[in-house]
């Protein structure tokens, strides 16, 4: 209770970027998750890095042997009750690029530390981080939970948090939203300031013209107007509007799609299906989003669960998690089989290992057949010297034949 007592009077707040941002207004537009959900660049982007990540599995070894136990089957299968690792991952990949990070509890066994599941949390339940006696804890629905009992998923940044893209990229996103609202308006007629010039054979005073003008405003403007506009004779009405081209819409819009693939880090052509790429090859992009923008977040979780999930002895022991990245980088099935059969004739790759890559069961049903001129690598040697031994005896034999 003391150290509870003392969380909530001593602590200092960790470093992190405006848990409050939800209502960020940017060019008198709210810039809140939701309505950044409405752009669908932002949306394709977060899409495309969460459903990739989310597909590959996350698997438990020790040195080269992947590993069967429950932690493997939390990881790769059930992380909880009510979630598959693919919704698992998805969920937490969602709330760290929308909101800068995602948290997840990690229950344990109280009496042997094994972790039985990890359950995502709201990102509104946690207010803040803070700092005791070099200790990192977070308050979580004003309960103070040690960094080491969850799971955080962060995007770039330093600190406790990661940085929250709607405060950080609110100018930005402000500028998308309105850019969009504007063209709607300009589809919709409503694009220019001035709709149409009326011009008369009379001439009009100030009195008149605001009487004629408030007349026309009161009955053909607005939710109630009137659908047919009726001149006396010698007036004249010529509506006045702007092409998109004119108004240089596609060229903004164009803009704000390139900004937002910078924000999310992504190759243009992920966020802008019509964009050309500079590859000539479906496996030249998935390499490029690969090394890009992939890379880095895979790395950051599988370090997150390395610490977080293993013991100090596990890890100094060579337990790790690897994410099974060769279903995003696969080529089709003629590239694959020719790469693994190169890797296979230079020795570098065993066909279990072909296998497991192909996420294919280790156990092979019926008979198999092999080329008759393969061996065994470990036998190589052997093998060559019986040959050149073999080769001298018939050389031998041959030239004692010639002498008699």
């Amino acid at each position: 209770m003391a150290l509870f007592d003392n969380l909530l009077t001593s602590f200092k707040t960790a470093l992190r970027t405006d848990m409050f941002s939800m209502n960020a207004i940017s060019n008198e537009v709210y810039v809140t998750e939701t309505s950044i959900k409405s752009i669908t660049a932002y949306t394709a982007g977060v899409n495309s890095i969460a459903n990739s990540i989310a597909s590959i599995p996350f698997k438990l070894r020790k040195g080269s042997q992947v590993l069967d136990s429950d932690l493997s089957f939390l990881i790769k299968e059930k992380p909880n009750q009510f979630q598959t690792a693919y919704d698992f991952k998805r969920v937490m990949l969602n709330d760290m690029l929308y909101r800068g990070t995602a948290f997840a509890f990690i229950n344990r066994d109280t009496n042997t530390g094994k972790v039985l599941s990890l359950t995502p949390i709201e990102y509104s339940k946690v207010s803040e981080a803070k700092m005791v006696d070099g200790e990192l804890y977070y308050m979580v629905n004003n309960v103070p939970v040690h960094n080491d009992d969850l799971l955080i998923f962060k995007n770039s940044g330093t600190g406790a948090f990661g940085l929250d893209p709607i405060s950080i990229f609110a100018e930005s996103l402000g500028v998308t939203l309105s850019s969009t609202r504007y063209t709607k308006k300009a589809f919709e007629g409503d694009g220019s300031n001035i709709k149409g010039v009326v011009t008369s054979t009379h001439r009009l005073n100030e009195n008149q013209k605001k009487e004629f003008r408030d007349s026309i405003q009161a009955n053909y403007t607005g939710s109630n107007s009137k659908s047919l506009l009726v001149l006396d004779a010698g007036f004249d009405f010529k509506p006045v509007s702007l092409s998109p081209d004119q108004m240089k819409l596609i060229e903004t819009r164009n803009i704000q799609v390139a900004e937002i693939a910078r924000m999310l880090n992504v190759p243009i052509y992920i966020v802008a299906s019509e964009t050309p790429s500079n590859y000539n090859s479906i496996e030249g992009q998935q390499l490029d989003f690969y090394k890009r923008t992939l890379s880095p977040i895979i790395y950051m979780i599988e370090a997150e669960l390395k610490h977080k999930l293993l013991t100090k002895r596990e890890i100094k022991d060579s337990y790790y998690f690897k994410g099974a990245i060769e279903s995003l980088l696969r080529g089709d099935s003629r590239s694959r089989a020719d790469f693994y059969k190169e890797l296979f004739y230079m020795g570098a790759i065993s066909p279990e290992e072909i296998r497991e890559l192909e996420d294919m069961s280790a156990e092979v049903k019926g008979e198999t057949f092999i080329q008759a001129n393969l061996i065994p690598s470990n036998l190589v040697k052997d093998f060559y010297d019986s040959k050149i031994a073999l080769d001298y005896s018939k050389s031998s034999s041959t030239d004692s034949y010639n002498n008699d």
